[in-house]
């Protein structure tokens, strides 16, 4: 029976992923699947998917950039379902939309990710950060949201030019990127500001991953040209069922525990 499953999976013209409900990670592709992830890092093709579960019925992208408009595109659904192990798992079904693709719907695509770094930008980042307070109305667990800003960014752009600040932020960003879990959400909020939210994370948790950053951070100022000298400021906020406030409260919590962090760094840093 299991034989004839897998078979019958991979005659499908159709994408098919499934991944843990829990982790996100796939734990099985069908022959489809595998061929248009096959040019993807084993890192890339977890990333897909998980972007495909988080943004549901957008069209998704695969092989090639977007710049080009080459390669296969996908619309994207899921549903609950449950593995031959019994493991609640997503299951992920993708159509081939490669030759109906509109140029309309290039930019839509285009339109969830921020073009300098590739993570989600402000609206999706508000999107996710919405889902989540809504679904602790409904008994979902605690999830923690940190707030980051890049420290002395305009200074950089004033005295190095913009391409040594689009460096610095290419640079927490890929340290945000390298520390965060695979079912964290790093989203862009605008130049120099950024919100991950952690679902089911503590606190104590989610602090201690930022804090990781301004460690690896550390180590990147040995080696900057020019001599810049970067680091991050954060605040970071648990929220769980019994909190009430809306979006723009928590944000504006999170933004002030920011600045407090800012206003002490401020009073030791020394720009070169």
């Amino acid at each position: 029976m299991e034989k004839f499953f897998y078979s019958f999976m991979n005659t499908l013209p159709v994408f098919i992923c499934v991944a843990d409900a829990e982790t996100k990670v796939p734990v099985y592709y069908n022959k489809l699947a595998s061929e248009s992830l096959a040019n993807m890092t084993d890192t890339k093709r977890v990333d897909f998917i998980q972007d495909a579960i988080r943004l549901d019925t957008l069209i998704k992208y695969c092989e090639s950039t977007i710049d080009t408009g080459k390669g296969r595109w996908f619309h994207m659904e899921t549903r609950p379902c449950e593995w031959m192990d019994d493991r609640k798992c997503i299951l992920v079904i993708g159509t081939d939309y490669s030759k109906s693709i509109t140029n309309e719907e290039l930019l839509t695509v285009a339109s969830y990710t921020d073009s300098l770094t590739g993570i989600y930008n402000r609206k999706i980042g508000l999107e996710m950060l919405s889902k989540f307070i809504n679904e602790l109305k409904i008994g979902s667990p605690p999830f923690t949201m940190g707030f980051v800003d890049i420290d002395d960014l305009k200074y950089v752009n004033d005295k190095f030019g913009h391409s040594a600040g689009d460096k610095y932020i290419l640079a927490v960003v890929d340290l945000l990127k390298q520390s965060v879990r695979q079912t964290d959400i790093l989203a862009r909020m605008g130049g120099d500001e950024f919100l991950v939210v952690f679902p089911k994370c503590t606190i104590d948790v989610a602090s201690s991953i930022l804090q990781e950053v301004t460690n690896m951070l550390d180590g990147v100022n040995n080696t900057n040209e020019p001599r810049t000298f970067y680091s991050i400021s954060y605040g970071v906020l648990e929220v769980g069922s019994g909190d009430d406030r809306d979006m723009e409260a928590l944000l504006a919590e999170a933004g002030a525990l920011m600045y407090k962090m800012k206003g002490e760094y401020k009073k030791t840093r020394v720009l070169p």
